[in-house]
């Protein structure tokens, strides 16, 4: 299959998804750029996400988040596991 010369483009400009204003946006790429300098073993998605949260929360919320400890409790999610059997039924309804 060849796409050269297609239709197809790519973005690479940053899409605006917290609605940062332009200073902000400034501000963000030098912090992320430092922070992913600084943290090289850390994932720059992660850091990217970290940062985003930190900065659409007021200080007051993320101490509340922090005095609160819920990050630290265990997840209640299923991790893992193995299927012993599975059973497909047909439904009537006609909708699978």
């Amino acid at each position: 299959m060849d796409l050269s010369g297609s239709d197809l483009t790519r973005n690479h400009k940053y899409i605006n998804d917290c609605s940062f204003s332009e200073f902000e946006l400034i501000k963000r790429k030098n912090d992320l750029k430092q922070l992913i300098e600084l943290y090289p073993h850390l994932c720059p998605s992660m850091i990217e996400a970290a940062w985003n949260f930190t900065n659409m929360h007021t200080e007051e919320e993320l101490q509340a988040i922090i005095k609160s400890k819920d990050f630290e409790k265990p997840s209640t999610k299923q991790m893992g596991g193995v299927f012993k059997a599975v059973t497909i039924e047909k439904n009537n309804d006609n909708n699978i």
